[in-house]
C-alpha cells in the first residue's frame, strides 16, 4: 500500500497536557491532523524506554514512579504526561489513538528508534533505561561523530541487543491494531564500532530477515517501513546494507533523509531501485533545515563552529514548499515523509504549510544552501576551487517571469593567517573586493544590499565577529531549473594583507507576485 503524506510525531505532544487527564484527549494528535493530506501516521512508541505497556524493555512509566525526569523540560514531565496520567487511571491510551487514526482513515505506525541516544544528555534520566545504564560494553565507544554524541548508542553485534529490539517490535504488532512498524535507523544511524560496521553488514540485514519471519507468523498483515539515511558513505559507516535490503524486499516502505533540509534533488540511485522492486519511496521533510552532525574532528575551528545538535528556527511554509518541490519535481516518489513538524498542542488547528503542502507552484518559496559552508575566498584563487556554491532548485514554474529571485548570504573577513607581519584585520568586506557571479554573469553593484550586522551567533549556529548580510535582486529569468552556480573570487594582485572572506548562510528566495499582493 502506498501514501500520500506520512507524519512520524514523536508523542512530545502527548507528554505537555495540562491536567485534569481524561482519555477523549487521546484524540488529540489524530484530530489535528484534520483536513491535511496526512493519510499515514508514525508515532514513537519506544525510544530505549517503551511508551507502552512492555514485557520486554523498561517503560516511561516505570521510571517515572522511580522519580526520573525528563532531561528536555520544554517537553514536560510526569504532571503533564498524558499517557502516563491514563496509565495510572488503568488505561492504555495506545489502543485509543490506533482507533482515532483508523475512524480518520488514517494508517498507524508504532514508531520504534532503532539506536536512540537522547539519554546521552541525561544518563540517570527518564530516557536511559537500567540495561543501558548497566552495560556499557555494549556502546559504540568507538564513534566520534557529533562531538561522540552517537557513541551513546548500542553495539548490533551482541545477541542480547538485537534481541530485545526484536522482541519487543514483535511484542507491540501481537498486542496491538497497529497497519505496520517504523524502523527508525537514522536517529542515529549507526549500529556498530565504525571500524566494523560494513564487514558486518549482514548483522542487521539478518535482523530484518528474522523481523519479516515474525511479523508474517502472527498471521495478519504488518508492514515494515525503514527510515535511513539516502548517502551510501553514511550508510557504510552505519552498517547498512540498504541496496541490498531493497532488492530482498525487507522494507514494505523505505524512507529516507538527509537529517536536515537540503533541498536534494537527487533520489539516485535509491528511487530506481525501489521502482525495479516495487516498494514506495518517501523522501524526508525534516523540521529543521540546519542540524550539524559532523565528526566533531572535522568541525571548522574559526570561526567557532556550532553544536552538534544546532537546531534552527524556519519558516516552515517557505522552506517545506521549496524542499517539496524539488522531491515532486523527481520521478519515483510516492509521497513526502513529515518529521519533527507541528501540529503541537494536540487538538490544535493543523498548520497552514501542512494543509497546503502540496499546493507550492507559483508560491514563494526559501531554499537554505548551508550544506558544506563555511567557505573560504582568497585573492586570485579561481572561483571553481573551492569558491564556487553549486545548487538544484526545480520546478515548472522555476524562471518565471512572474517572480524575482532573491540571493543572501553572509561574509566575514579574517587576517591572512600566512602573513610575515601580525596585523588587524577589519570584518568588514570593503565593497569592490569581491566579486559576485550568478550563472557565468557577473552581478553588478547596483543589484546588492549590504547590511552589517552585530557579533554572536547567527541562525546557521557559527559564532561570528562583526560582519555583513549580503542580499542580491535579481529578476526570476536569471534561475535555471535545474543546477545553478554561485561564485566568489577576488580579484586583485596578491597583497600581504588581503583577508581571507567566509561565506556563510547561502539562501535563495524566489517571489512571487501572486502572493505579494495577495
Amino acid at each position: 500500500m502506498t501514501y500520500r503524506c506520512i507524519l512520524n510525531d514523536d508523542g512530545d505532544g502527548v507528554q505537555q497536557v495540562d491536567p485534569p487527564h481524561d482519555v477523549s484527549q487521546v484524540a488529540g494528535p489524530i484530530a489535528s491532523l484534520k483536513g491535511t493530506p496526512v493519510d499515514c501516521f508514525c508515532f514513537c512508541v519506544a525510544e530505549e524506554a517503551a511508551k507502552y505497556r512492555s514485557q520486554v524493555l523498561q517503560t516511561v512509566y516505570d521510571l517515572y514512579d522511580q522519580g526520573r525526569t525528563n532531561p528536555y523540560e520544554r517537553f514536560g514531565g510526569a504532571a503533564t504526561d498524558l499517557p502516563y496520567a491514563l496509565y495510572q487511571q488503568g488505561i492504555d491510551y495506545l489502543p485509543v489513538m490506533i482507533d482515532h487514526a483508523h475512524d480518520a482513515g488514517i494508517a498507524f505506525f508504532a514508531s520504534f528508534r532503532m539506536n536512540d541516544t537522547h539519554h546521552k544528555s541525561d544518563p540517570q534520566g527518564l530516557l536511559a533505561p537500567q540495561f543501558w545504564q548497566e552495560h556499557p560494553e555494549y556502546r559504540l565507544w568507538g564513534e566520534t561523530d557529533a562531538q561522540t554524541y552517537y557513541n551513546a548508542g548500542m553495539d548490533y553485534s551482541f545477541d542480547q541487543v538485537r534481541q530485545r529490539k526484536l522482541d519487543s517490535l514483535e511484542e507491540v504488532a501481537r498486542n496491538y491494531n497497529v497497519d505496520g512498524v517504523e524502523l527508525d535507523m537514522s536517529r542515529c544511524p549507526y549500529f556498530f564500532q565504525q571500524e566494523e560496521a560494513w564487514e558486518k553488514r549482514d548483522i542487521l540485514t539478518q535482523f530484518l530477515v528474522a523481523l519479516r519471519d515474525r511479523l508474517e507468523a502472527l498471521g495478519r498483515p504488518v508492514q515494515i517501513m525503514i527510515r535511513t539515511l539516502f548517502d551510501e558513505d553514511r550508510l557504510q559507516h552505519g552498517g547498512m546494507d540498504l541496496r541490498t535490503w531493497i532488492e530482498q524486499g525487507l522494507a514494505d516502505v523505505l524512507c529516507l533523509t538527509d537529517l536536515q533540509n537540503t533541498f536534494r534533488t537527487d533520489l539516485e540511485p535509491w528511487a530506481s531501485l525501489c521502482q525495479e522492486h516495487g516498494i514506495p519511496l518517501y523522501p524526508a521533510l525534516e523540521g529543521s533545515p540546519r542540524i550539524d552532525r559532523r565528526n566533531f574532528f572535522d568541525n571548522f575551528a574559526n570561526p567557532d563552529a556550532p553544536p552538534h545538535n544546532w537546531g534552527v528556527p524556519v519558516d516552515h511554509e517557505l522552506t517545506l514548499r521549496a524542499a517539496t518541490q524539488n522531491f515532486l519535481s523527481q520521478p519515483g516518489v510516492a509521497g513526502l515523509y513529515l518529521f519533527n513538524h507541528p501540529p503541537r498542542p494536540i487538538f490544535a488547528e493543523p498548520q497552514e504549510f501542512l494543509i497546503g503542502l502540496f499546493d507550492h507552484l507559483h508560491r514563494d518559496k526559501r531554499y537554505h544552501f548551508w550544506d558544506g559552508l563555511p567557505l573560504c575566498v582568497e585573492v586570485l584563487r579561481p572561483p571553481e576551487y573551492h569558491q564556487t556554491i553549486e545548487f538544484d532548485v526545480r520546478g515548472e514554474d522555476i524562471g518565471s517571469q512572474s517572480s524575482h529571485v532573491v540571493l543572501s548570504f553572509r561574509q566575514q573577513a579574517i587576517a591572512f593567517p600566512h602573513a610575515a607581519v601580525a596585523y588587524e584585520q577589519p570584518p568588514i568586506v570593503a565593497p569592490g573586493l569581491l566579486a559576485y557571479t550568478f550563472n557565468d554573469q557577473t552581478v553588478d553593484e547596483s543589484a546588492i544590499t549590504r547590511d552589517k550586522q552585530p557579533a554572536g551567533r547567527v541562525p546557521s549556529g557559527y559564532n561570528l565577529k562583526e560582519h555583513e548580510r549580503i542580499e542580491i535582486q535579481l529578476p526570476g529569468s536569471a534561475l535555471r531549473n535545474g543546477v545553478n552556480t554561485m561564485a566568489f573570487a577576488m580579484p586583485k594582485q596578491p597583497e600581504m594583507q588581503d583577508p581571507y572572506v567566509y561565506i556563510f548562510e547561502f539562501d535563495v528566495e524566489i517571489r512571487f507576485r501572486r502572493e505579494r499582493e495577495a
